[in-house]
Order: structure tokens, then C-alpha cells, then sequence
């Protein structure tokens, strides 16, 4: 399953013109390594993004969008525990005052992709509604949701969930296989 968050392309656009500005540093590791990310390349992700967060230059949107940004290419390869250390870090940080509910969302709703990988779907469905609760129109976390009510019997909620995704963005692959496979067309 492939997936990137909303917030890693945001982060390339913000970051570019400071990384034009500054032409190398902690803004450059940032639109290198989410451009990593992008490409597959989880391992130039994870050393790129480290090097970032260990410069202590980055602050606000940019330090929790790299936490997030990391957390997807820890999970890419097989460091879940990891991933769930990243993504608790980066909630820690955007719970500071004044920080949008919807830029939250992302990381709920990329959390609940890992532990739909680990099975543990509960929590899954926990992180995906919190998500989902910040942004109603985040058809990927009506899919992991979905996902994850299939996998503890819910079926009826996680059929409507994927139809929920289908309403927000019709071309959604994944949530369209999803119904298919439960003989719903």
C-alpha cells in the first residue's frame, strides 16, 4: 500500500523557496528528503529527514511535517515502532497552541495506515475517526477505517466508510477494490 500524506506535498511547496533562499541547511534536507519520499527511496527519506530534525533549525509546521514525513518511510521499512515513536512526536508538537486541527488530521490518519499493517485494528479505527473528526473530507482515512471495521466484522460500517471515500473523491482506487471485493459495484 502506497501512501503519502497531504502534508509531505505541502511541505515540498512551503519549503522550496525557503531552500532556494537559503540554498542548503535544514530547509534543503526537508524538500530533499519528502522529494525521497516521493520517489520510493525510504532509506535517503529516513537519513535526510534525521538530519533535519537533528540541525534543531526546524520549528512548527516544518518540525512536525518531517516527524510525519519520517514516520511514513520508518513504516516503508519495517520499523513500525519507530513510525509510532514519530508520529506520537509530531502530535506532541502540533498540540501546542495555535497549531489548525486539520493539519493534525494527517498524522491520525497516516497512524491509522501502520496499525491497520500491524493488525491492530482497534487502534486503527481509534486514529482514523480522530482524523476523520478533525477533517470529515479525508477520503484516505475513511478507507483505513474501512479497512479496519472489515478486519474486526464490521462490515456494514466499513462498506459505508468506503463509500464515503468514493463520495469525497470518486477516483480512489483503493476504496473502490475494497467494495469490489465485498461484491458491491
Amino acid at each position: 500500500m502506497r501512501w503519502i500524506s497531504l502534508w509531505a506535498c505541502v511541505l515540498v511547496a512551503g519549503m522550496t523557496s525557503v531552500a532556494a533562499a537559503g540554498g542548503g541547511g535544514a530547509p534543503h534536507d526537508v524538500k530533499a528528503a519528502v522529494t525521497a519520499l516521493r520517489q520510493d527511496d525510504w532509506f535517503s527519506a529516513i537519513a535526510l529527514a534525521t538530519k533535519a530534525i537533528d540541525s534543531g533549525e526546524l520549528k512548527g509546521f516544518t518540525l512536525v511535517s518531517i516527524f510525519n514525513t519520517r514516520a511514513i518511510a520508518y513504516h516503508h521499512v519495517n520499523r513500525d515502532a519507530d513510525a509510532l515513536a514519530d508520529f506520537a512526536h509530531s502530535l506532541d508538537l502540533a498540540s501546542a497552541p495555535g497549531y489548525a486541527k486539520g493539519d493534525v488530521g494527517g498524522i491520525y490518519s497516516n497512524r491509522a495506515g501502520v496499525y491497520n499493517s500491524m493488525r491492530r485494528y482497534d487502534l486503527a479505527v481509534s486514529d482514523a475517526s480522530e482524523a476523520l473528526r478533525l477533517n470529515p473530507n479525508d477520503y484516505v482515512a475513511y478507507h483505513y477505517r474501512g479497512v479496519a471495521r472489515a478486519k474486526l466484522g464490521n462490515f456494514e460500517a466499513a462498506i459505508n466508510d468506503f463509500r464515503a471515500a468514493l463520495h469525497i473523491r470518486p477516483d480512489f482506487g483503493s476504496a473502490r477494490a475494497e467494495l469490489t471485493r465485498y461484491g458491491i459495484h
